[in-house]
């Protein structure tokens, strides 16, 4: 993922840069589409993808080989990121009865704006959790999603209080103390898709 998401503060609008194929692509493509951002949160594609960044363009074979996968997983992959507006087909090489394609990256790397954004550091967070979760620290702490109706000001009441809650634990927290590490994930978010309270 690093590869294809450089640092946000890089220019959208970047000159163009020249491929190894003599196609030509922007340095930096901002990512509007929040499916073009579930796309890339597959583990196996982020890769495939940062692979074609570094190297502009590469075959199924070539990115088989690179990624250690087989390639007929490389190439579903591939026609998930070129449905999705990542990739395309940069060009194609007869190989014996065979038409073989070449893939290179809309753009150099990719950066997400927005509210897309945050989405990936909450999805990286959850990614975080399924990597190191040992059991929750008490029976009820166990990790769950709750979803309430506030007012506007009390919803920014309760970011702020979390915010606040994390930065004192923060404080105290020393792993290399002795005690027990703990993993704690949080953040208040806007439900999408939810209709909005009736005035009254």
């Amino acid at each position: 993922m690093t590869a294809a998401m450089p640092p946000p503060e890089q220019s959208a609008v970047a000159p163009p840069c020249p491929s190894r194929s003599g196609l030509r692509c922007p340095e930096v493509m901002e990512l509007h589409d929040s499916a073009q951002v579930r796309t890339i949160q597959n583990l196996a594609r982020a890769r495939l993808l940062g692979v074609l960044c570094e190297r502009l363009e590469a075959s199924i074979s070539q990115l088989a080989e690179a990624v250690d996968c087989n390639r007929g997983t490389v190439a579903y992959h591939m026609k998930v990121l070129s449905a999705a507006g990542l990739v395309r087909v940069s060009r194609t090489r007869q190989v014996r009865a065979i038409a073989e394609r070449y893939y290179a990256p809309v753009a150099r790397s990719f950066v997400l704006a927005g509210d897309l954004a945050s989405l990936h550091h909450g999805v990286s967070a959850i990614w975080d959790l399924l990597a190191e979760y040992g059991g929750p620290v008490s029976e009820a702490t166990a990790p769950t999603v709750v979803r309430l109706r506030l007012p506007a000001g009390r919803a920014a009441q309760l970011a702020e209080r979390i915010n606040e809650l994390v930065t004192e634990y923060q404080g105290d927290g020393d792993a290399g103390r002795v005690g027990v590490e703990v993993g704690f994930v949080c953040g208040a978010y806007r439900v999408a898709g939810a209709r909005p309270a009736a005035a009254s």
